[in-house]
């Protein structure tokens, strides 16, 4: 186990691309989804004062956003051209969607504009799966996956930590706003990096011939 786990790290941190999708999948797990499963029934409460009812609707409009994302994908006839830029783009228009829904206070409106957001956040989603499913090699698909997804528990651990504390500190709105602000951050430092860090990559044959000589 010990041995595959490490063939995966090495053949996610040559594969640049791959590193840099990893990157921009943490990202969005720390500053936005941490929201999305953590934060709805504070905004029920403090926010809308709309009690448990209304933290059941807004975990409901985040699965019709989901599964909108889900349908309007499902229109495409291929999912050729979806790279960084793709996921740029709908970080950016999530992190605008997400300063927006800080700062509603009706609670209808604050619904709507919820579908819209998770509908983006799914279309992310989709997107970054598309990519890397496009872009491992078929033996490293499952170890990748596997690197991938303990990352995100770990950006996730993390998020809910640092967003559940700093709410207490300035209200959640604020924290919000704060974690968007973040993400664009984060966003332009992966732009102002990608041309030196996230776009050289070895050949994934290349990399499974050198591991199969080793």
């Amino acid at each position: 186990v010990g041995t595959e786990f490490l063939q995966g790290v090495r053949y996610l941190i040559r594969e640049k691309l791959l590193l840099g999708t990893t990157y921009l999948i943490l990202i969005m797990l720390f500053c936005i989804t941490s929201i999305n499963l953590s934060m709805m029934p504070v905004y029920a409460a403090q926010v809308f004062d709309a009690g448990p009812e209304g933290a059941g609707i807004l975990i409901g409009c985040s699965g019709i956003g989901i599964t909108l994302a889900g349908i309007l994908t499902s229109f495409r006839t291929t999912q050729d051209g979806i790279n960084h830029f793709v996921m740029i783009r709908l970080a950016f228009a999530i992190s605008i969607m997400y300063i927006i829904f800080s700062r509603i206070t009706i609670f209808e409106i604050g619904a709507f504009s919820l579908i819209i957001s998770t509908m983006l956040v799914g279309l992310y989603w989709l997107s970054s799966e598309t990519h890397i499913q496009q872009n491992v090699h078929e033996s490293y698909r499952g170890r990748v996956s596997s690197l991938i997804v303990s990352s995100a528990g770990i950006a996730l651990l993390f998020g809910f930590i640092c967003l559940g504390y700093i709410s207490d500190l300035v209200g959640v709105q604020t924290a919000t706003l704060l974690f968007c602000l973040i993400l664009i951050i984060c966003i332009i430092t992966f732009l102002i990096l990608r041309q030196r860090i996230f776009t050289n990559s070895n050949s994934a044959d290349e990399i499974v011939d050198s591991q199969l000589r080793g």
